[in-house]
């Protein structure tokens, strides 16, 4: 690797690594989408967005219905939900999480009325 490349790459990564070394700050979020029955949902496309900046990241729910959201900075608040062929669960509300606390939400989609 050529020195400027090496110097580029460690200047791209030296903020995210010091940011991440603070476990004060990070937290995570594991859930589950099921449907009206309770069951998992799998392939439900899972939304995160941060109420601050309105920043949205997104992840699909596995086979057993479960996502995973980590590196949340504690002193946002975020808004989560799922969509499912068509379908929307209700948002729920994370606000301030506590130091070392990993959120556990449970999503319930139900087939849209039409």
């Amino acid at each position: 690797m050529l020195p400027h490349r090496r110097t580029l790459l460690l200047s791209f990564l030296l903020p995210f690594r010091i940011g991440a070394a603070d476990g004060d700050m990070w937290q995570e979020l594991n859930g589950k989408v099921v449907d009206s029955r309770g069951q998992a949902v799998a392939g439900a496309a899972v939304k995160l967005k941060e109420v601050a900046t309105l920043r949205i990241r997104s992840a699909i729910s596995e086979k057993g219905g479960g996502f995973h959201f980590n590196g949340l900075n504690k002193r946002y608040a975020y808004e989560v939900w799922a969509d499912y062929k068509g379908a929307e669960s209700d948002r729920k509300y994370l606000s301030r999480f506590k130091t070392g606390e990993t959120l556990n939400v449970t999503l319930t989609v139900s087939p849209s009325r039409e």
